[in-house]
């Protein structure tokens, strides 16, 4: 685990925090109590990723600072490894490409929320994925 300080640096990056938010999320400056896993490549931070309860298993968000997104595969299922059971993510259908990397880690389609997501006044549909994880030996 990582601090929720040493999180904000991947979290609040510009970037990333203008992907991970709606129109309707307002601005924060400090994120949440909250257990935060960090990614590294070498002695650097580079990704983040964070757990929530969720129907029959957790919520995976998972970020990881653009100009280390090669990295991304790697740091994923690492992050990914210590779980067991379900395994949901939700993502806006405007990140496709992103829908496709986890589609590429055996997430399968769960449902498709028409408009769930408003992103620069447009709406968007959100997938729900699931993966189905094995119990880390």
């Amino acid at each position: 685990m990582i601090s929720k300080e040493a999180a904000a640096s991947v979290i609040l990056d510009p970037e990333i925090y203008d992907r991970i938010t709606d129109d309707r999320c307002p601005k924060i400056h400090e994120l949440w109590d909250d257990e935060y896993y960090g990614g590294f490549v070498g002695d650097d931070l580079v990704s983040v990723a964070t757990f929530e309860r969720f129907e029959d298993g957790v919520k995976v968000h998972f970020q990881v600072l653009k100009e280390y997104r090669l990295y991304a595969r790697p740091l994923f299922e690492k992050s990914l490894s210590a779980q067991s059971g379900a395994v949901y993510a939700h993502i806006p259908a405007c990140f496709m490409t992103t829908i496709n990397f986890v589609k590429h880690h055996g997430f399968k389609m769960v449902k498709i929320e028409p408009k769930a997501y408003l992103k620069y006044g447009e709406h968007h549909d959100r997938h729900l994925l699931k993966r189905e994880m094995q119990c880390p030996s």
